[in-house]
């Protein structure tokens, strides 16, 4: 009954929005982990919404009020609070709980949710998923869908459309965490998003870089988004200016 209640509900989602949550929260798929296996087919014949408005109902949910994630690839819809309000320390509970978990077909869905399992309140979980497909989900201005390729490099070409949905990168420290989400959103800005590799890659740099000085790995992360350059690089007593077109040459 607290869903009525709750103001980020009253105040923030769209008559439309609530329904698509009660769907979600509620529909005969829904299990005991909160990660079920549904189609955007089934969620448009069971809410009445076609499947251009369902595609951006989830991207809402996704960006707008961060409840949900989903993953075309596996067709799974993981939905991120569940374990608050739904799961419970007996241990009659835990054991088919446990064994929802390992059947969940998308790997960063199940290491999201084995965490959980294990008690850690804020696990850690990067999320490259292919969502869009040609006819729902393209026409939103939340995000950008791209293309890029399985390669050291994140070049865009002609393979599957992926997307970052949500990034907790650095747990420990808030300030460095943002600063890097804020990186990989210049990256997306100015049309040279980041695949998962590449993010893995911008991590050892900056570590090899900064090393533990945390406040050291702010500074590069910031300057590199000041002249949207595509990598990180040592902060210099005076720096020297390059245009974007010389530092995404040089990465």
């Amino acid at each position: 009954m607290a869903f009525w209640t709750d103001t980020s509900v009253s105040d923030d989602y769209t008559p439309d929005d609530r329904l698509m949550y009660l769907y979600v929260l509620t529909n005969p798929h829904t299990n005991l982990c909160g990660c079920y296996e549904i189609s955007v087919l089934q969620i448009s014949n069971e809410t009445g919404f076609d499947r251009k408005k369902v595609g951006r109902l989830l991207d809402r949910a996704e960006h707008v009020h961060k409840t949900i994630v989903y993953s075309q690839e596996s067709k799974e819809l993981l939905i991120l609070r569940w374990s608050k309000y739904n799961w419970t320390p007996s241990d009659k509970f835990r054991k088919p709980l446990l064994k929802e978990i390992e059947a969940v077909k998308c790997q960063v869905f199940k290491d999201y949710l084995m965490n959980l399992y294990l008690g850690n309140d804020n696990p850690i979980y990067r999320i490259d998923t292919v969502y869009s497909e040609s006819g729902y989900g393209i026409d939103t201005t939340v995000t950008d869908t791209v293309t890029v390729t399985d390669t050291v490099s994140d070049t865009v070409s002609d393979s599957k459309p992926f997307k970052v949905i949500k990034s907790i990168y650095y747990p420990n420290d808030e300030k460095l965490n943002q600063a890097f989400q804020d990186f990989v959103e210049m990256r997306r800005m100015i049309k040279a998003p980041m695949t998962e590799r590449a993010i893995t890659i911008a991590m050892n740099k900056l570590s090899e870089l900064a090393g533990n000085d945390n406040d050291l790995a702010i500074q590069i992360i910031d300057e590199a988004i000041e002249h949207n350059w595509k990598s990180f690089y040592p902060l210099k007593d005076e720096r020297k200016k390059r245009s974007p077109t010389q530092e995404w040459e040089e990465a």
